[in-house]
């Protein structure tokens, strides 16, 4: 885990910013960090964005924040953690 929170990127790095009409904003982090898409992960707290990286090609995961559910529109995430430390819990 430390590994993939010391590689965080902000929204300004890509080239790509809609990750609905550009996935590969979410393949930009991955290609810098050079991990196959299938071991990386997004975690975020905006469903949208667990949804536009899980169509790309990343795993998923939601951080809930109270949320009791995913929006029945969007892909499921991979893993749903109420905050960081129950995630941390879950990858542990």
């Amino acid at each position: 885990m430390a590994a993939t929170l010391s590689s965080r990127r902000g929204a300004t790095t890509p080239p790509h910013h809609r990750p609905s009409a550009h996935p590969n904003a979410y393949r930009y982090a991955v290609e810098r960090r050079a991990v196959p898409l299938d071991q990386a992960m997004l975690v975020a707290v905006h469903p949208w964005d667990v949804d536009g990286a899980r169509r790309a090609g990343p795993a998923g995961t939601w951080l809930r924040r109270g949320a009791p559910v995913c929006p029945e529109s969007l892909t499921e995430p991979a893993l749903a953690a109420e905050d960081l430390t129950e995630l941390a819990r879950l990858l542990s």
